[in-house]
C-alpha cells in the first residue's frame, strides 16, 4: 500500500512566465471507495452521426456503483479568455448508472460547433454520484475529432 505524507504542502506552477503558488495541508487521506472510467473510441470524425461513451463505476472490491452520472462534453480552447462552462458549446447529459452505462451523443460535432475545424480535441468530463452516500468520483478523457479520415 502506498503511504501518503501528512503535513503542509506547496504546489508551484509556471505558466508563460507567471508563477502561481498554492499551499495546502494534508490532515488525512481517505482512499476513494469507488472509481470511474470513461471509454471512448480512439478517434472520431466530424461527419459521424453518433459518438458513444461507455462509463463504468465500480467499488474497489469490484461491485457495481448505483447512482447518477453527469457527463459534460466540450471542445478544448487554446485562448485563456474563453471558458467552456460559460460557453454554449457544452453538451451535458445526466443518466442513471448501475455499474455501467453507454451514452450516445447524436451529431456531436454540430452540437459543439466543430464543423469548420480540421481537428479538435474534445473533453469528456464525467462525475458519478453514488446514490447511497452522495460521494462523487470523476474521470476525464480527451477525444480527438477529425474532419477527414
Amino acid at each position: 500500500m502506498t503511504s501518503f505524507k501528512q503535513g503542509d504542502w506547496n504546489i508551484t506552477v509556471d505558466v508563460s512566465g507567471q508563477v502561481f503558488t498554492k499551499s495546502f495541508q494534508v490532515v488525512e487521506y481517505v482512499l476513494p471507495k469507488f472509481r470511474v472510467d470513461v471509454d471512448l473510441p480512439d478517434y472520431g470524425l466530424v461527419s459521424e452521426p453518433t459518438t458513444k461513451a461507455v462509463i463504468r463505476a465500480t467499488y474497489n472490491h469490484g461491485g457495481p456503483v448505483v447512482g447518477e452520472a453527469t457527463i459534460a462534453v466540450f471542445p478544448t480552447y487554446k485562448a485563456r479568455t474563453l471558458q467552456p462552462f460559460l460557453s454554449e458549446n457544452v453538451v451535458r447529459r445526466v443518466v442513471e448508472i448501475q455499474g455501467k452505462v453507454e451514452v450516445e451523443f447524436e451529431d456531436l460535432a454540430s452540437q459543439l460547433s466543430l464543423n469548420e475545424d480540421y481537428a479538435r480535441q474534445v473533453v469528456f468530463d464525467v462525475k458519478v454520484k453514488e446514490m447511497s452516500t452522495g460521494r462523487i468520483q470523476n474521470d476525464t478523457k480527451i477525444y480527438n475529432m477529425y474532419k477527414y479520415k
